[in-house]
């Protein structure tokens, strides 16, 4: 689970700094916003690819989402990207305790997967531990190829 979770942020949860966004929002202009989401819980969820765009871009912006998709699961990830999403995902955590509303979610979070009431500190150690072979293995293994996915529009059709 942590390595695919640390896949998904190097792929679209480090904002403009991840793949997607470097590739369909700054280089090539084609989305006002983009993120990747893995949804998983006790079993089974999605993995899923976000982007605001303009109706015009669409499939412009689905042949570079579907672009980054085949790279990223069949190239994978390069040693820089793993140490920035390691470094984002232990911050992350301490930022998420500085609310009570972020404790009560972490200690439900390890109350229901059963991940003991050291897991906070534990965390960074799981997470640095991560190995760059263990973060492709989970992208490749787990992100579907394109060909393979669920493509769904919503909006205004372009003028």
């Amino acid at each position: 689970f942590y390595a695919l979770r640390i896949a998904n942020m190097i792929l679209g949860r480090l904002g403009m700094m991840g793949r997607l966004g470097e590739t369909v929002r700054e280089a090539r202009g084609l989305a006002y916003g983009i993120s990747s989401d893995l949804d998983a819980g006790i079993g089974a969820g999605p993995w899923s690819v976000r982007a605001g765009v303009n109706p015009t871009n669409i499939d412009a912006a689905i042949d570079g989402i579907k672009e980054v998709l085949h790279r990223f699961r069949d190239g994978g990830v390069t040693a820089e990207e793993l140490d920035r999403a390691k470094r984002f995902s232990v911050g992350s955590m301490a930022l998420q305790l500085e609310t009570n509303d972020g404790v009560a979610g972490a200690i439900a979070d390890m109350v229901l997967y059963g991940l003991g009431l050291d897991y906070i500190d534990r965390y960074p150690a799981i997470v640095e531990g991560l190995t760059l072979d263990e973060v492709n293995q989970a992208a490749s293994t787990h992100l579907p190829r394109f060909e393979e996915t669920v493509v769904a529009v919503c909006g205004p059709p372009a003028a």
